[in-house]
């Protein structure tokens, strides 16, 4: 289980006063001053978070590939996170939003070093069992039984929404808390 995580900055003042802004509008809060000038961040007394300089005395670059994440309950606590960190001057790389089908609600951005960070939601999954011509039941079964009984009709308009509709692969999300 990850503990807590840090990235790296040449610009330490500013990256403290960023993220002392940033963080604290999620509740996140200071907790100590980092040896190398940089400062420790928590919540509810645990580390969480830390901006520092790097060990070895080296330039802080942004990781190639890294990327950190924070968790939120609502879509809207992401969404006014995000909003904070372009407004504190984060670069945006990726609007609030539901990626690639999955149940995550999730934005993006890079903060004043460059490094990337993410905040996310993870909604609730609901699927819907629908019962079609000839007493199918369950999105399976129900594409089958309309693509037995349209044979090919898939060009039609109506039958190609209805098969798109009984598709299994196009779940539905609620911003409801996770599923348990």
């Amino acid at each position: 289980m990850l503990s807590y995580a840090s990235v790296g900055s040449n610009r330490l003042d500013e990256a403290k006063a960023f993220y002392d802004a940033l963080l604290g509008s999620a509740g996140i809060t200071p907790l100590f001053e980092h040896p190398s000038g940089g400062r420790i961040y928590g919540k509810d007394g645990r580390v969480t978070f830390g901006v520092v300089a790097p060990f070895d005395g080296a330039p802080a670059t942004a990781g190639n590939g890294s990327m950190l994440a924070f968790h939120f309950t609502t879509p809207d606590e992401l969404t006014a996170f995000h909003n904070r960190a372009l407004g504190l001057g984060a670069k945006d790389e990726g609007a609030p939003g539901f990626r690639g089908g999955s149940p995550l609600f999730m934005s993006y951005f890079r903060d004043l070093d460059g490094n990337e960070l993410c905040a996310y939601f993870q909604a609730q999954q609901t699927r819907r069992t629908t019962t079609c011509i000839g007493g199918a039941t369950g999105a399976h079964e129900a594409r089958e039984s309309l693509h037995h009984r349209l044979r090919g009709s898939r060009t039609n308009p109506i039958a190609g929404r209805m098969v798109e509709e009984l598709d299994p692969s196009r779940e539905r999300y609620t911003t409801g808390p996770p599923a348990t």
